[in-house]
């Protein structure tokens, strides 16, 4: 019984299921992946902007070239960009995504972050995004220099190994 009570999982978290969401998509059964992180948008606990899971579920669609969840993940980020204070730092990626700014306004924006290692891992989740516009406009020597800046940042702070975006740059590399 200890055993079996030692092994659940906190399904109330998008965590679980973004990280199941990557597994699904790591191993190329990207129904499953889809449905994994649609129960991440509907999950209790989230980010603070609630910005996260749309947007790796806007990467997920854009890599497996599926149009109804991207519009799905647009929608939902749109939505969460209608909030009082979305002009903060925190809604960066989502921003870019939806081509409200720049990569070079995100990158600045990063420098909000006083903390460190805070600021390396927004960092290096602002160089995936920016690698995934970059892939989506067909750049795909920007996206494989985005990608490799985010996994450079390793050598500067660990912290970064924290971010799911982390470790999708080093799988899509």
């Amino acid at each position: 019984k200890e055993r079996e009570e030692s092994n659940k999982y906190d399904m109330s978290k998008s965590f679980f299921w973004l990280g199941l969401s990557i597994a699904y998509f790591r191993q190329k059964e990207y129904e499953k992946a889809s449905d994994a992180i649609k129960s991440a948008i509907k999950a209790a606990y989230q980010d603070i902007s609630r910005t996260e899971v749309p947007c790796i579920m806007y990467y997920e669609s854009v890599v497996t070239g599926n149009a109804q969840m991207k519009m799905e993940s647009i929608k939902i980020l749109k939505s969460r960009l209608r909030v009082k204070h979305s002009d903060n730092a925190e809604f960066g990626n989502a921003k870019l995504l939806l081509g409200k700014i720049n990569s070079t306004d995100l990158l600045d924006a990063m420098s909000e972050y006083k903390q460190e290692p805070l600021r390396y891992k927004k960092t290096v989740s602002a160089l995936f995004y920016i690698a995934v516009k970059c892939y989506e406009d067909g750049d795909i020597d920007g996206c494989k220099l985005h990608l490799y800046k985010a996994q450079q940042l390793y050598r500067e702070n660990t912290a970064v190994t924290m971010m799911f975006e982390y470790y999708l740059s080093e799988m899509w590399l």
